[in-house]
Protein backbone atom coordinates (compact mmCIF):
# COMPACT_ATOMS: atom_id res chain seq x y z
CA UNK A 1 0.00 0.00 0.00
CA UNK A 2 1.30 2.94 -1.06
CA UNK A 3 0.58 5.67 0.97
CA UNK A 4 -0.85 9.17 -0.38
CA UNK A 5 -2.33 12.82 0.29
CA UNK A 6 -4.83 13.90 -1.71
CA UNK A 7 -4.92 18.03 -2.97
CA UNK A 8 -8.58 17.98 -2.29
CA UNK A 9 -7.65 18.02 1.52
CA UNK A 10 -5.62 20.90 1.21
CA UNK A 11 -7.70 22.57 -1.24
CA UNK A 12 -6.46 26.56 -0.26
CA UNK A 13 -2.70 25.78 -0.28
CA UNK A 14 -0.71 25.81 -3.75
CA UNK A 15 0.63 22.53 -5.13
CA UNK A 16 4.26 23.32 -3.81
CA UNK A 17 3.15 23.68 -0.06
CA UNK A 18 0.77 20.36 -0.95
CA UNK A 19 4.49 18.07 -1.80
CA UNK A 20 6.33 19.66 1.28
CA UNK A 21 3.30 18.78 3.58
CA UNK A 22 3.20 15.49 2.36
CA UNK A 23 6.96 14.51 2.62
CA UNK A 24 7.03 16.26 6.35
CA UNK A 25 3.91 14.39 7.60
CA UNK A 26 5.24 10.32 6.09
CA UNK A 27 3.47 10.58 2.83
CA UNK A 28 4.90 8.54 -0.21
CA UNK A 29 2.93 9.83 -2.46
CA UNK A 30 0.38 12.81 -3.70
CA UNK A 31 -2.74 13.21 -5.83
CA UNK A 32 -2.03 16.68 -7.72
CA UNK A 33 -5.59 18.51 -7.76
CA UNK A 34 -5.94 19.68 -11.86
CA UNK A 35 -6.47 23.27 -10.96
CA UNK A 36 -3.45 23.27 -8.80
CA UNK A 37 -1.31 22.07 -11.47
CA UNK A 38 -2.66 24.40 -14.19
CA UNK A 39 -1.91 27.11 -11.75
CA UNK A 40 2.05 25.72 -10.60
CA UNK A 41 2.82 25.11 -14.26
CA UNK A 42 1.51 28.70 -15.45
CA UNK A 43 3.62 30.04 -12.19
CA UNK A 44 6.78 28.36 -12.07
CA UNK A 45 6.81 25.28 -14.93
CA UNK A 46 6.70 21.57 -14.89
CA UNK A 47 10.46 21.13 -14.55
CA UNK A 48 10.37 23.00 -11.48
CA UNK A 49 7.92 20.98 -9.83
CA UNK A 50 9.85 17.47 -11.19
CA UNK A 51 12.53 18.64 -9.47
CA UNK A 52 10.58 19.62 -6.13
CA UNK A 53 9.30 15.96 -6.20
CA UNK A 54 12.32 14.44 -6.51
CA UNK A 55 14.29 16.36 -4.19
CA UNK A 56 11.76 15.13 -1.03
CA UNK A 57 10.84 11.91 -2.57
CA UNK A 58 7.53 12.41 -3.22
CA UNK A 59 5.87 9.94 -6.18
CA UNK A 60 2.92 11.37 -8.17
CA UNK A 61 -0.40 8.99 -7.48
CA UNK A 62 -2.53 10.34 -10.10
CA UNK A 63 -3.59 14.01 -11.68
CA UNK A 64 -7.58 14.65 -10.65
CA UNK A 65 -10.07 15.16 -11.29
CA UNK A 66 -10.37 15.58 -15.57
CA UNK A 67 -14.37 15.75 -15.89
CA UNK A 68 -15.51 13.61 -18.72
CA UNK A 69 -18.94 14.51 -20.34
CA UNK A 70 -21.75 12.51 -21.31
CA UNK A 71 -22.66 14.81 -24.50
CA UNK A 72 -21.79 14.22 -28.21
CA UNK A 73 -18.66 16.95 -27.65
CA UNK A 74 -15.18 15.31 -27.36
CA UNK A 75 -12.09 17.15 -28.94
CA UNK A 76 -11.61 19.42 -26.22
CA UNK A 77 -12.01 16.98 -23.82
CA UNK A 78 -9.83 14.58 -25.62
CA UNK A 79 -7.00 17.62 -26.15
CA UNK A 80 -7.10 18.34 -22.28
CA UNK A 81 -6.57 14.77 -21.52
CA UNK A 82 -3.41 14.68 -23.60
CA UNK A 83 -1.74 17.49 -21.90
CA UNK A 84 -2.31 15.99 -18.89
CA UNK A 85 -1.11 12.88 -19.67
CA UNK A 86 2.10 14.66 -21.00
CA UNK A 87 2.24 16.23 -18.04
CA UNK A 88 1.60 13.49 -15.84
CA UNK A 89 4.51 11.69 -17.47
CA UNK A 90 6.78 14.44 -17.19
CA UNK A 91 6.55 14.59 -13.29
CA UNK A 92 6.55 10.58 -12.94
CA UNK A 93 3.13 10.34 -13.19
CA UNK A 94 0.88 7.79 -14.99
CA UNK A 95 -2.44 7.72 -13.69
CA UNK A 96 -5.64 10.15 -14.42
CA UNK A 97 -8.69 10.48 -12.82
CA UNK A 98 -11.58 10.94 -14.71
CA UNK A 99 -15.02 11.86 -13.16
CA UNK A 100 -17.72 11.19 -15.66
CA UNK A 101 -21.00 13.40 -15.49
CA UNK A 102 -23.89 11.50 -15.07
CA UNK A 103 -26.19 11.79 -18.43
CA UNK A 104 -29.11 14.58 -19.40
CA UNK A 105 -32.02 13.69 -18.03
CA UNK A 106 -34.25 11.07 -19.98
CA UNK A 107 -31.24 9.79 -21.62
CA UNK A 108 -31.81 5.76 -21.81
CA UNK A 109 -29.02 4.28 -19.73
CA UNK A 110 -27.80 2.11 -22.72
CA UNK A 111 -27.50 5.07 -24.73
CA UNK A 112 -25.58 6.79 -21.69
CA UNK A 113 -23.50 3.35 -21.47
CA UNK A 114 -22.66 3.29 -24.96
CA UNK A 115 -21.67 7.14 -25.00
CA UNK A 116 -19.50 7.63 -22.12
CA UNK A 117 -17.77 3.95 -23.10
CA UNK A 118 -16.57 5.25 -26.24
CA UNK A 119 -15.45 8.82 -24.71
CA UNK A 120 -13.46 7.17 -21.83
CA UNK A 121 -11.97 4.80 -25.08
CA UNK A 122 -11.00 8.38 -26.86
CA UNK A 123 -9.45 9.39 -23.77
CA UNK A 124 -7.52 6.55 -23.31
CA UNK A 125 -6.27 6.58 -26.61
CA UNK A 126 -5.26 10.23 -26.39
CA UNK A 127 -3.37 9.36 -23.07
CA UNK A 128 -1.59 5.65 -23.89
CA UNK A 129 1.29 7.21 -25.89
CA UNK A 130 2.45 9.02 -22.77
CA UNK A 131 2.25 5.37 -20.95
CA UNK A 132 -0.18 7.06 -19.10
CA UNK A 133 -3.95 5.19 -17.10
CA UNK A 134 -6.99 6.53 -16.81
CA UNK A 135 -9.07 5.84 -13.80
CA UNK A 136 -12.56 5.97 -13.51
CA UNK A 137 -14.18 7.48 -10.46
CA UNK A 138 -16.90 5.80 -8.93
CA UNK A 139 -20.15 8.34 -7.91
CA UNK A 140 -22.39 7.74 -5.96
CA UNK A 141 -25.03 10.11 -8.23
CA UNK A 142 -24.16 8.72 -11.04
CA UNK A 143 -26.04 5.63 -12.32
CA UNK A 144 -23.53 3.81 -14.22
CA UNK A 145 -20.68 4.16 -11.26
CA UNK A 146 -22.72 4.09 -7.90
CA UNK A 147 -21.91 0.32 -7.26
CA UNK A 148 -18.18 -1.65 -8.50
CA UNK A 149 -19.87 -3.78 -10.88
CA UNK A 150 -22.07 -1.04 -12.76
CA UNK A 151 -18.50 0.77 -12.92
CA UNK A 152 -17.20 -2.86 -14.30
CA UNK A 153 -19.53 -3.04 -16.66
CA UNK A 154 -18.64 0.50 -18.24
CA UNK A 155 -14.91 -0.30 -18.19
CA UNK A 156 -15.34 -3.40 -20.04
CA UNK A 157 -17.99 -2.34 -22.61
CA UNK A 158 -15.33 0.57 -23.38
CA UNK A 159 -12.63 -2.49 -23.90
CA UNK A 160 -9.42 -0.89 -23.29
CA UNK A 161 -6.78 -1.59 -21.17
CA UNK A 162 -5.72 1.35 -20.27
CA UNK A 163 -8.77 2.12 -17.94
CA UNK A 164 -9.66 0.77 -14.70
CA UNK A 165 -11.38 1.93 -11.29
CA UNK A 166 -10.81 4.47 -8.63
CA UNK A 167 -13.20 3.79 -5.96
CA UNK A 168 -13.80 5.57 -2.56
CA UNK A 169 -14.86 5.06 1.12
CA UNK A 170 -17.34 8.20 0.83
CA UNK A 171 -18.70 6.73 -2.68
CA UNK A 172 -19.00 3.21 -0.87
CA UNK A 173 -21.04 4.84 2.11
CA UNK A 174 -23.49 6.58 0.56
CA UNK A 175 -24.38 3.72 -1.39
CA UNK A 176 -24.41 1.53 1.25
CA UNK A 177 -21.66 -1.16 0.02
CA UNK A 178 -19.31 -3.03 2.24
CA UNK A 179 -15.81 -3.13 2.07
CA UNK A 180 -15.77 -7.04 1.07
CA UNK A 181 -17.38 -5.62 -2.62
CA UNK A 182 -13.80 -3.98 -3.25
CA UNK A 183 -12.85 -7.97 -3.97
CA UNK A 184 -15.72 -7.75 -6.92
CA UNK A 185 -12.92 -5.66 -8.99
CA UNK A 186 -10.56 -7.81 -10.75
CA UNK A 187 -7.36 -6.36 -8.86
CA UNK A 188 -5.91 -5.16 -12.19
CA UNK A 189 -8.14 -2.93 -12.54
CA UNK A 190 -8.74 -1.35 -8.82
CA UNK A 191 -5.93 1.66 -9.65
CA UNK A 192 -6.83 4.11 -6.49
CA UNK A 193 -8.69 3.74 -3.64
CA UNK A 194 -9.81 6.91 -1.47
CA UNK A 195 -10.33 7.09 1.85
CA UNK A 196 -12.01 9.63 4.27
CA UNK A 197 -13.10 10.31 7.95
CA UNK A 198 -16.18 10.14 9.67
CA UNK A 199 -18.86 7.72 10.94
CA UNK A 200 -20.77 4.57 9.19
CA UNK A 201 -19.89 1.62 7.56
CA UNK A 202 -17.56 0.69 6.09
CA UNK A 203 -14.96 1.75 8.07
CA UNK A 204 -11.44 2.48 7.09
CA UNK A 205 -10.17 -0.59 9.01
CA UNK A 206 -12.18 -2.77 6.97
CA UNK A 207 -11.23 -1.18 3.77
CA UNK A 208 -7.60 -1.58 4.37
CA UNK A 209 -8.20 -4.98 5.33
CA UNK A 210 -10.27 -5.68 2.45
CA UNK A 211 -7.09 -4.16 0.35
CA UNK A 212 -4.46 -6.41 2.21
CA UNK A 213 -6.76 -9.83 1.66
CA UNK A 214 -7.02 -9.16 -2.40
CA UNK A 215 -3.45 -8.03 -2.50
CA UNK A 216 -4.05 -5.00 -3.61
CA UNK A 217 -0.80 -2.86 -3.84
CA UNK A 218 -1.51 0.86 -4.92
CA UNK A 219 -2.16 4.56 -3.70
CA UNK A 220 -4.66 4.36 -0.61
CA UNK A 221 -5.00 7.86 -0.74
CA UNK A 222 -6.54 10.77 2.42
CA UNK A 223 -9.09 12.57 1.01
CA UNK A 224 -11.02 15.15 3.29
CA UNK A 225 -11.97 17.87 1.52
CA UNK A 226 -14.19 19.87 4.34
CA UNK A 227 -13.95 23.34 4.61
CA UNK A 228 -14.32 23.68 8.19
CA UNK A 229 -10.71 22.54 8.51
CA UNK A 230 -9.05 24.68 5.87
CA UNK A 231 -7.85 27.30 8.50
CA UNK A 232 -5.28 25.60 9.88
CA UNK A 233 -1.55 24.93 8.95
CA UNK A 234 -1.10 22.76 5.78
CA UNK A 235 1.16 20.92 8.03
CA UNK A 236 -1.13 20.20 10.67
CA UNK A 237 -3.50 19.01 8.02
CA UNK A 238 -1.42 16.68 6.45
CA UNK A 239 -0.37 15.25 10.08
CA UNK A 240 -4.05 14.82 10.63
CA UNK A 241 -4.57 12.70 7.37
CA UNK A 242 -1.60 10.79 8.02
CA UNK A 243 -2.89 10.12 11.55
CA UNK A 244 -6.44 8.84 9.90
CA UNK A 245 -4.99 6.96 8.12
CA UNK A 246 -1.82 5.24 10.38
CA UNK A 247 -5.28 4.49 12.70
CA UNK A 248 -7.30 2.71 10.39
CA UNK A 249 -4.32 0.20 9.31
CA UNK A 250 -4.66 -3.37 11.24
CA UNK A 251 -2.17 -3.69 14.53
CA UNK A 252 0.53 -6.18 13.81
Amino acid sequence: MITCLSGATTVPYGLAEDVRAAAAAGFEAIEVWRPKLEAFICDTGIEALAALLAKLGIEVASLAPYPIPCVPEIGDTVRRIRRAAESAARIGGDLIVAVPEPPPAGMAIEDALRILAGRLRACADAAAPSGVRIAVESRSDHPLLSDPRAALRLIRTAEHPKLGLAVGLAQLRATGIPAERLGDIPIDRLWLVRVTDGDGPPSIEEIIRTLEEIGYEGAVSVETPREDGWDLPIQEIAARAMDLLRRGAPSP
